[in-house]
């Protein structure tokens, strides 16, 4: 039996630059590794089990991933896998996507093998824009459909994450935007202020008080929504005046 961290992502920025014939969207990212991860253990079993104890939550996702990943490197072994979920769902957090990384990379050092983060990358990208930043630890500009990564070194601002506990649908905020902009140079992502996020008005269409709430948010500095929402990234060292104002919120200070 093995338990390991699975964490979370912020997008820091992210621009919608198009919408591809196979409906997936090339976008431009700047991601960031947060301290908040699902706990997961893992187990050899007689068959193929995925469960949370903490959430109800369909597993469907995840076992797709565990039976492409047996089929790709011919595993023959089932497992037992427990998840107790941290990270908020329908959140902008890369939850499920992150998890997936998490099993990929520990299913194969189970049995031994090694394998690059290309292949990786590669085998598993259309399964998640997420799935291919999970593999990093570091800050990172990404591009395509996820699967194009550019580690970085970027002075960050101090952040408070800010999420109401609200579900909202990746899907859904997708298929409703209509917001587009052209890629930035990596000099100016590199050396500028470009916290900004293009999925911000289809996911307040869909989630009003979103919206409202990044309105409030706004006196502590300046607000960006991470993913397709719902959490929001305030750029401020506020965190302890948040956190007495939203007891009911999930709050936690980044960088």
């Amino acid at each position: 039996m093995r338990k390991v961290q699975s964490f979370a992502k912020v997008n820091l920025m992210l621009k919608v630059i198009n919408k591809k014939e196979d409906g997936y969207h090339n976008l431009q990212m700047l991601n960031q590794r947060i301290p908040l991860f699902d706990e997961i253990t893992i187990e050899q079993s007689t068959s193929d089990q995925i469960n949370f104890v903490n959430e109800d939550i369909n597993p469907a996702f995840l076992l797709k991933v565990l039976n492409r990943i047996k089929d790709i490197y011919n595993i023959d072994k089932h497992y037992l896998i427990t998840i107790t979920k941290n990270i908020p769902v329908g959140a902008g957090l890369g939850g499920a996507s992150v998890n997936a990384s998490t099993l990929i990379d520990v299913i194969l050092e189970d049995n031994n093998i090694v394998d690059t983060i290309e292949n990786k990358i590669n085998n598993f990208k259309d399964l998640g824009a997420d799935i291919p930043y999970g593999f990093i630890n570091d800050t990172a500009i990404v591009e395509g459909i996820g699967d194009e990564i550019y580690i970085i070194e970027k002075d960050v601002d101090q952040m408070v994450l800010v999420n109401p506990r609200i579900f909202i649908s990746t899907k859904e905020v997708f298929e409703n935007n209509n917001v587009y902009s052209s890629k930035l140079d990596y000099k100016t992502i590199i050396n500028d202020d470009v916290y900004c996020n293009d999925l911000e008005q289809s996911a307040f269409n869909i989630c009003p008080y979103l919206k409202t709430l990044k309105q409030k948010l706004s006196k502590y500095g300046k607000v960006v929504m991470s993913g397709t929402g719902s959490s929001l990234l305030v750029h401020t060292n506020k965190y302890e005046e948040i956190k007495t104002e939203y007891p009911d919120y999930l709050v936690l200070k980044i960088n």
